[in-house]
């Protein structure tokens, strides 16, 4: 089971080095930064007050806009959404702003 574990963790991390290699791409910033305002409402209605998004809203959030089942498998929409939930908790155990590694402005 461990192994298992190593294994999903492994996986994590490399979706996380695609997703941040994504983001550098200045293409992909310019159109995040044209649709953040479209996105930024999207992602209140999904994440509600809280500013979280659950696995099981997260998921229908990826039917809904045809994410999941068209564009990608389950096993990557999981290990995607733990990867992004292990990032997040580690800006949020962090609350030093200059000793984080990572960082989502809202």
């Amino acid at each position: 089971m461990l192994e298992e574990h190593n294994v999903s963790v492994e996986r994590n991390v490399e979706l996380l080095k695609e997703m941040f290699g994504i983001l550098h791409d200045k293409n992909v910033a310019e159109l995040l930064a044209h649709v953040h305002d479209v996105v930024r409402i999207y992602f209140d209605v999904y994440t509600g007050k809280a500013g979280m998004i659950e696995y099981t809203t997260f998921v229908g959030f990826c039917k809904d806009f045809s994410i999941f089942p068209e564009l990608c498998s389950k096993m990557v929409l999981h290990s995607t959404f733990y990867a992004l939930a292990f990032v997040n908790s580690r800006v949020i155990d962090d609350p030093d702003p200059s000793t984080r590694r990572t960082h989502h402005p809202t």
